[in-house]
């Protein structure tokens, strides 16, 4: 096995070729990515016995590495012209292309393709297939705009949590310009007096192996190579992850969460007059009638298609076509895209179409096999978004 070092020299260049357009073909630059992950994972037969130094130094190095992207992906004129409007496609071309203010993205070129990628979840053989059927190499390769939009929930539940990560960080990594990270509920937690605290609650009946924090800290504390302060290192990173992008192309306006759109209020002005700027919806400082946050809101809710049981009390409450509704209008988009819930069929549009709910983690298909032995979702069909020149919004299977 290559030393860290020089598994993170490889990255380096490997990167300087990828910015400089220098790999000659797809399946040179394919290759390339895919040996910087093999670097660390081909020999790993047991995490909890051998030595992690390895596997430590590269996402240490990798963390580090696309926390200063995402700093870097700041604009202050973008910060300033959140600041300015409640209505998306008032400000829209004002907007700094593939930026963000206030951890809110903005993509308006018309001229690129864009895959809008949902739940993960711990799974790299999703992954690989979403990398095939974009023909993402191919199209890097080619100078082909594209954009791949991941909508969080990068860990928990499956059974690969830092090969995903690493794969996801990688990607980040070599093409800064084509991958573009948000948040999930998933992707956060606390470590505080050397506990760990998670934004999810673990099921009693669930094995701390499926849950990224507690499998981190566990492997931390059984494996003395695998430094523990990983775990800080982490959190810190999901902390630099967006909350929203919006995607403005000329024909279409849409709108990307993780989870669904803020808590509605009781009141004569409005489901939303609380808010009052495209900033307010990441504005930790503003709070429900419960203490959450707008942004731990759109992390956790969910459209319902009834007006009954709305558990309007939860952190995980239920919205209606109304309160949708007056949301888009206020906010100005066309279409609501977000991941979350688990869909059978990896897609599910409601509210006449207004709303799509997509899910990328699942059974892969090979000869009407499954190969997939990762996901914690073989029943989910998995599913991405695809917005094409044209404005047009697709749903691609990642098996047909």
């Amino acid at each position: 096995m290559e030393s860290y070092v020089e598994t993170i020299n490889l990255m380096r260049e490997i990167q300087r070729k990828t910015l400089n357009h220098n790999h000659t073909n797809a399946e040179e630059i394919r290759a390339d990515y895919f040996k910087t992950i093999d670097l660390v994972w081909k020999e790993l037969k047991d995490l909890g016995q051998e030595d992690l130094t390895h596997l430590y130094q590269v996402h240490r190095f990798l963390i580090e590495e696309v926390f200063n992207i995402h700093r870097n992906e700041r604009s202050q004129i973008n910060e300033d012209i959140f600041k300015e409007s409640l209505n998306i496609k008032q400000i829209k071309d004002q907007l700094e292309d593939g930026k963000q203010g206030h951890h809110i993205y903005s993509f308006n070129d018309d001229y690129c393709e864009y895959y809008v990628i949902g739940d993960i979840h711990s799974d790299t053989i999703s992954i690989q297939r979403i990398l095939e059927k974009t023909s993402f190499f191919n199209k890097v390769i080619s100078k082909v705009k594209i954009k791949l939009i991941f909508l969080g929930d990068y860990v928990d539940r499956g059974k690969a949590h830092l090969k995903t990560l690493q794969c996801v960080l990688t990607l980040k990594y070599l093409f800064p310009q084509n991958i573009y990270l948000q948040r999930g509920n998933h992707d956060g937690g606390f470590f505080e007096d050397g506990a760990v605290k998670m934004w999810v609650r673990k099921p009693d009946a669930d094995s701390e192996e499926d849950w990224f924090l507690l499998y981190l800290y566990n492997l931390s504390n059984s494996n003395k190579t695998l430094p523990i302060d990983i775990i800080d290192q982490y959190l810190s990173l999901f902390n630099s992850l967006g909350n929203i992008s919006f995607i403005c192309h000329k024909n279409i306006t849409l709108m990307l969460t993780h989870g669904g759109i803020p808590r509605p209020i009781k009141g004569e002005k409005g489901f939303f007059s609380y808010i009052n700027r495209i900033s307010d919806l990441t504005n930790e400082s503003i709070l429900d009638d419960l203490n959450g946050t707008i942004v731990k809101n759109m992390m956790w809710s969910d459209p319902s298609v009834v007006e009954e049981d709305l558990r309007e009390d939860s952190v995980r409450f239920r919205f209606t076509e109304t309160h949708f509704e007056e949301f888009r209008k206020c906010i100005g988009f066309d279409i609501f895209v977000r991941g979350h819930q688990a869909e059978p069929k990896g897609y599910h549009k409601v509210f006449r179409d207004g709303l799509i709910t997509i899910f990328s983690s699942g059974s892969i298909l090979v000869d009407d096999k499954n190969i997939n032995n990762e996901t914690a979702y073989s029943y989910v069909e998995p599913k991405m978004l695809h917005v094409n020149k044209d404005g047009e919004v697709l749903i691609l299977d990642l098996n047909s």
